[in-house]
């Protein structure tokens, strides 16, 4: 067994041992859906067994004693993008569980875009962050190619959890002191690539080629 074949029967393996832990319950009308499944996972070594049908957002953090659901959620969560990331590296599994548009807006199996006028509970939100992953395209999938971008780069996928956690916006050393550094330290490595001298140049980061060749003109 050649390497690529090991990490795709090892994520294999994680993906049963993962979807193994979750039971999806079909229960009646709730918030106006047609459907809604409830998300329990195995006794593991952070699960609280908490039921969330009865959580709201309200009650994570910053709310008073409010560590133990966001603890519990937040796993929960981190365990529905891993089994994500170990489906999508899987060969044999589907880059889209492709639907028309029509059937998506249907409310297909349980799934709806309807915006409810009532807050839902953190168990309706946990599945719907398992069908917006579920029906949406797997970029990091082998078989995915695109003309921009294509592949999964864990360690950068860790970077963007990180940024979003510390939610920093870029407007000056006192706001972002680590982030303004960084940006520093890597205009300059870019430029030098470049054969630009190391106190020479400048640089600006964009979030699109579209933005950078506004910038440029």
């Amino acid at each position: 067994m050649d390497a690529v074949q090991q990490i795709e029967a090892k994520a294999s393996t994680e993906v049963s041992a993962t979807a193994a832990g979750l039971i999806l319950r079909q229960e009646g009308k709730d918030s106006g859906r047609k459907e809604t499944a409830s998300v329990h996972r195995a006794s593991g070594p952070h699960v609280l067994n908490m039921d969330f049908s009865s959580i709201y957002s309200r009650d994570l953090l910053p709310a008073e004693d409010g560590v133990e659901a966001t603890k519990s959620f937040m796993h929960e969560l981190v365990d529905i993008l891993f089994a994500y990331i170990c489906k999508s590296l899987n060969r044999s599994s589907k880059v889209l569980d492709f639907h028309h548009v029509h059937q998506l807006k249907e409310s297909l199996d349980g799934f709806t875009l309807e915006l409810p006028d009532q807050p839902e509970n953190l168990e309706q939100l946990l599945v719907d962050c398992q069908d917006t992953l579920k029906y949406g395209v797997k970029t990091g999938h082998p078989r995915f190619f695109n003309q921009l971008s294509s592949g999964l780069d864990i360690i950068g996928l860790a970077g963007e959890w990180l940024t979003s956690t510390a939610n920093t916006n870029m407007f000056t050393y006192e706001v972002a002191p680590v982030f303004i550094l960084m940006e520093e330290v890597l205009l300059s490595k870019m430029r030098s690539m470049i054969g630009w001298p190391k106190d020479e140049g400048d640089g600006i980061f964009c979030p699109g080629t579209e933005t950078g060749t506004r910038q440029v003109i």
